[in-house]
Order: C-alpha cells, then sequence, then structure tokens
C-alpha cells in the first residue's frame, strides 16, 4: 500500500457531533481535516449540531438534524454515508420523519433512531434502516415522546436513559430489545434527572452519564456522576464534576473513552471557549486536557 492509501485510525466529527469510535481513513484524505478542537466547523456556513453520527463496519452515516430545507422546513430526513476507502461521501435513502434532538445507534448491521423532536413536537416514533436494502421501517415506538436522550447498544439491546418531555427533564432508563422490538422501563431511576447529558460504556457492563441540564427551559447543570450496572439493573452515584461552572446550561456535549479508560468530555460548539475535560474512573479525578489528538472533522454537506 503507498503512503497516499495508508490508512490512519482516527475520530471523526461531523459539524463537531462525533462519531462514538474511531474508524480508519485515509492518510490524505480530501474530506478530512485534522483539528485540536480549536475550530470545530469546516464548513461554509455555522448549523445547529441537532444530527447524530454513528459508525457502523467502518463507514461514517450523518442521521437528520436541523437544517433549512427546499420546502422550507427546518427539520431534516436526510441520510448520508461517509466511505473512508474512498473517500467520498453517498446520499441514501430519507428517513420517513423528520427530526433533530433524536437519539440514534447501532445495533447488529443496522441503524435506529429514537424520538427527537420537529415542529409538530415531542416524538415517541422510531426507525430502523438496513443498509443492505438501503430502506427505513417503523419499530415499536418509545414509551413516551422524548427528545435529547442518550443512547448506548450492549449486548443486543440499546439502552435510552433521562432526555426531556415538554416541560421536564427524565430520570428514567430503558431498554430495547431489537430481536423482539421491544422496550422495557428498568425499575431503577438515575439520582439527578438530566437531558442533554453524555452516557458512555465503561467497564464491568456498566452505563457511566455525565453533565446535562435538569430542565429544558433555561435549566442548570447537573453535576453528579452515576453509573448504571445493567447486570444488577441499577445506579451509583460515582461522583461530581468540578465545582465551577465547566460548560453553559443546554450545551450539547461530545464524549469519549480514551485508550486508558478515562472519559472524555468536551462541547460540541465552540469548544476552544470551554475547557475540554477528562475523568478518571479509577482516581474519580477531573483533569483537563490540552488536545485531544486523532480527531478530524468531516466536511459533508448534510
Amino acid at each position: 500500500m503507498t503512503e497516499l492509501r495508508r490508512l490512519v485510525n482516527k475520530w471523526v466529527s461531523v459539524d463537531g457531533v462525533l462519531a462514538p469510535k474511531p474508524v480508519p481513513v485515509l492518510k490524505f484524505s480530501r474530506r478530512l481535516s485534522t483539528s485540536s478542537l480549536d475550530s470545530v466547523c469546516t464548513c461554509e456556513h455555522s448549523r445547529d449540531p441537532f444530527h447524530s453520527v454513528v459508525e457502523l463496519r467502518g463507514s461514517v452515516y450523518v442521521v437528520g438534524g436541523t437544517r433549512t430545507c427546499e420546502d422550507g422546513c427546518r427539520f431534516s430526513r436526510s441520510l448520508k454515508r461517509y466511505d473512508p476507502r474512498t473517500d467520498s461521501c453517498a446520499k441514501l435513502s430519507d428517513m420517513h420523519v423528520r427530526r433533530g434532538d433524536f437519539v440514534a445507534c447501532t445495533s447488529g448491521e443496522q441503524i435506529y433512531v429514537f424520538g427527537g423532536r420537529n415542529r409538530h413536537g415531542i416524538m415517541d416514533i422510531c426507525e430502523r434502516y438496513d443498509p443492505s436494502a438501503d430502506k427505513w421501517e417503523f419499530v415499536s415506538k418509545l414509551p413516551e415522546p422524548t427528545y435529547m436522550a442518550a443512547g448506548v447498544p450492549m449486548d443486543g439491546n440499546i439502552y435510552l436513559s433521562g432526555g426531556f418531555g415538554e416541560f421536564e427533564a427524565k430520570g428514567a432508563m430503558f431498554r430495547y430489545n431489537t430481536s423482539k422490538d421491544e422496550w422495557t422501563k428498568l425499575d431503577s431511576n438515575m439520582m439527578a434527572e438530566r437531558g442533554y447529558h453524555v452516557m458512555l460504556k465503561g467497564a464491568d457492563s456498566s452505563l457511566w452519564v455525565i453533565g446535562g441540564v435538569d430542565n429544558p427551559f433555561s435549566g442548570r447543570n447537573v453535576w453528579e456522576i452515576e453509573a448504571f450496572d445493567t447486570t444488577a439493573e441499577n445506579w451509583q452515584l460515582m461522583g461530581r464534576s468540578f465545582p465551577n461552572q465547566l460548560f453553559d446550561n443546554t450545551m450539547r456535549l461530545n464524549g469519549l473513552v480514551d485508550e486508558n479508560g478515562d472519559i472524555c468530555v468536551f462541547a460540541v460548539t465552540d469548544p476552544d471557549h470551554y475547557p475540554k475535560m477528562k475523568y478518571s474512573p479509577r482516581k474519580r479525578t477531573w483533569s483537563e486536557i490540552e488536545r485531544l489528538s486523532n480527531l478530524s472533522e468531516l466536511d459533508v454537506d448534510t
């Protein structure tokens, strides 16, 4: 393989929204620009980052969001795929429903989207995408309409935590069984109700939640760090973030687990104005990161 065609592992973001794990990309990709997060958006126009980005079989998929479309609707049904092997983007079949502020996850060979909102309000509608057929289909609805929740796939299930209703933040944890197309509301609630938070898969089948706000309208930042034990199905308080205000409330956050198992959290928009923080679950301490290595911004017209 020539130097031009050599693949390197990169964390990839689109308009600031991070894909959930690194993907192999061409070293000299034309669509990727390396960023230390000093400038997160390389596109010509600044846009609202209420889309979702997922990774499936080495490709990066960009789903929905808030866009000004030709028909004047601000919410998008769009699905696009970036293939890092060819450094190219393709437009795929649209979702059935326009949406922003939703959860998107992959499980098996398929992409799932849950809830969100559009100009008609908050939704409980969920869809599943089959890449082999380039086709969307509806799946079981959420137990209740929700937007700005957090979702993580694990062992054939997808866990959905928190989010916002029409007037309030939520603390519930739902589990979606992908083979049965069935939702279960788990008995244990988060200690701190929140939306706009980060949920990440940790060690020992645990799911960590960090950040968020406690109300969809000028809510206060949530400082509690909690972990959900998927075996015992209960929450544990793991610590608190810095007492000073790390991020503005109602700010969307990115999260990733680095090679040391530490949880890195940083703002989606204007990250140079906010600290990039790392939390050590072993030490239960925070530290500030100078920069995040191996991060690239993908220029996709979504």
